[in-house]
């Protein structure tokens, strides 16, 4: 199995966030994350954890995750 680095992840985060055409406050608000914790992601410096690793995946294929907000 490849493994995946976080710097994969981070290409990943901000290609699918400049496609959503998202802030990456916004990002963060729909992923029930910080900012900073999205900063973090696009830097390559944190990888996702799991739970946020499958909200990562539903937003970035286009569907909608639970947020600290609610429903978005």
């Amino acid at each position: 199995m490849p493994q995946f680095h976080h710097r994969d992840t981070a290409r990943l985060v901000r290609h699918g966030r400049w496609v959503l055409g998202l802030s990456q406050e916004d990002f963060a608000a729909r992923l029930g994350l910080d900012v900073t914790d999205v900063r973090a992601l696009e830097a390559g410096r944190a990888g996702p954890t799991t739970i946020s690793g499958a909200s990562l995946v539903t937003l970035l294929s286009g569907g909608a995750v639970p947020s600290a907000f609610g429903r978005v």
